[in-house]
């Protein structure tokens, strides 16, 4: 029997603190971090090239990518797995 991954916390502000974790240089990061970090950049820009919503502006690419990478922060077993994006887009 598996549990299911915690719900986000209804904790003003929590997202915002995931996304100051992600953009804080001096924030210890590990190497499956970095790799997932790495991952959704490549994700993002690879599958969702072709929907204008992400293809023509940078900024909806980035939203994107803080929804992705503060979910692989929130639940880090899952971390984040191809086509994540999808779903979250």
């Amino acid at each position: 029997h598996q549990r299911n991954p915690s719900p986000v916390p209804d904790v003003p502000g929590y997202y915002s603190a995931l996304l100051a974790k992600i953009k804080d240089s001096k924030a210890e990061v590990s190497q499956k971090q970095k790799l997932v970090y790495e991952q959704i950049d490549k994700d993002i820009h690879r599958t969702l090239a072709d929907e204008s919503f992400f293809g023509d502006s940078e900024e909806n690419c980035q939203k994107l990518r803080n929804i992705l990478a503060a979910f692989s922060l929130h639940h880090p077993r899952i971390g984040y797995c191809q086509s994540m994006n999808f779903v979250a887009g």
